[in-house]
């Protein structure tokens, strides 16, 4: 059976408890067999939402703040990360071989990441293709 919510404990102390019913409370309750079984299988998640109800919570504006989320048609600029972040992101996707010593370390400073970006948002296509084969040819990569 997977976890499940059966109590929630207010600061207060008081409490929503769960207590399922027979399916012979549905029965009694209901005005055929499959509406009492619909109501007997879902109980239990009919429960949850009543309770989960009694919250004020914006669930929303939570998960932004929690896990800096953004609406769906707000999009994040290179500018809304750090350098560090992006690095990160670039060692874990494996893309650069982050962990070795870097010789030109120096040239990872603040504005590094920026400055490429702007020379891919700005480049003839063909001209950023070459010159990044020459140096992959140059240096053996």
């Amino acid at each position: 059976m997977p976890d499940r919510i059966i109590q929630i404990v207010m600061e207060d102390g008081s409490s929503f408890d769960y207590e399922e019913k027979s399916i012979d409370y549905f029965r009694k309750n209901s005005t055929s067999e499959s509406v009492a079984k619909d109501r007997f299988y879902n109980q239990h998640r009919n429960w949850e939402k009543s309770a989960l109800s009694h919250f004020d919570l914006d669930i929303e504006e939570f998960a932004k703040k929690e896990y800096d989320l953004i609406d769906a048609d707000e999009k994040k600029d290179i500018e809304d990360f750090d350098d560090s972040d992006i690095m990160d992101e670039a060692e874990s996707r494996g893309i650069l071989p982050i962990s070795a010593e870097l010789e030109n370390s120096n040239i990872l400073n603040d504005g590094f990441i920026d400055r490429f970006v702007k020379i891919i948002d700005r480049g003839n296509n063909v001209e950023i293709e070459n010159t990044l084969a020459f140096l992959e040819f140059k240096y053996k990569i």
